[in-house]
């Protein structure tokens, strides 16, 4: 356990350090919005108040709510080798796997999940939100960023909510006793996480078909004597993983 001056923060390394930080919530918190020790410019962020943000037992509410809605049913409804197989058929034999295949994929993933059509605006409203969340400095750019995309995803997900909806992920939310500025949050964070970690994956995993050297990957085409189609997937979600650190709040000393 070491304090870091540049990030203002203790950081916890040791696997014993780390499972008492995530385990003891007596002593530490997720909730940003209570403990956070420095003013926080983003207080309206719908991943304040979500799954990630909150401590038991509200988070085994939410939890629960999330293994109701995620189901091997609505999970198999989406026809994701097919969306794959499009994209890889329109890109050809060169390709930006962020923004020709990930992302899209990603995108089109999510949406088929919550039972609306993929808009290319929820790229950006990710961006918008993700990049000015943990920031404690009042940046007016961001700033401006952040609350239009809050604003205009917060409208898209009202008006969808306003709809009939059927056996998707967001009318099996609106059913589940979520109601107000929680559930439209909820489908928001649903929306963010359900893309910008899938894509990072995604892109992680194709990197380490290439060996794994990040600064050489994809430019020379695979390492000689290999496969073009690569060796079996690798669990790049243990090895380079989308989330990097977590960020925990004391409540006491």
């Amino acid at each position: 356990m070491y304090f870091s001056e540049a990030l203002g923060a203790w950081i916890a390394t040791r696997y014993a350090d780390v499972d008492r930080v995530l385990t003891d919530h007596v002593t530490f918190s997720s909730d940003e919005l209570r403990y956070s020790a420095q003013e926080i410019p983003h207080r309206d962020n719908p991943v304040l108040s979500s799954l990630v943000a909150t401590d038991p037992p509200r988070h085994h509410e939410l939890r629960r709510i999330v293994s109701q809605v995620f189901t091997p049913r609505a999970v198999a409804n989406v026809d994701i080798e097919t969306t794959v197989r499009g994209l890889l058929d329109r890109v050809g034999d060169e390709a930006d796997v962020v923004d020709g295949i990930a992302y899209p994929m990603s995108v089109t993933t999510i949406a088929g999940l919550l039972g609306v059509p993929a808009d290319p605006d929820f790229i950006r409203w990710t961006e918008a939100i993700t990049s000015f969340a943990g920031v404690f400095t009042e940046d007016d750019t961001r700033k401006a960023e952040f609350h239009r995309a809050r604003a205009e995803m917060t409208d898209y997900f009202r008006a969808e909510l306003a709809r009939p909806r059927g056996s998707d992920i967001i009318g099996t939310l609106a059913r589940s006793g979520l109601g107000g500025d929680e559930l439209v949050d909820f489908c928001s964070l649903l929306l963010i996480n359900g893309h910008e970690t899938t894509k990072t994956l995604l892109v992680n995993a194709v990197m380490s078909l290439y060996g794994g050297d990040r600064r050489t990957a994809g430019r020379s085409g695979p390492p000689a004597g290999r496969d073009r189609r690569g060796p079996p997937v690798p669990p790049a979600g243990r090895r380079h993983r989308p989330v990097h650190h977590r960020v925990n709040h004391v409540r006491r000393a």
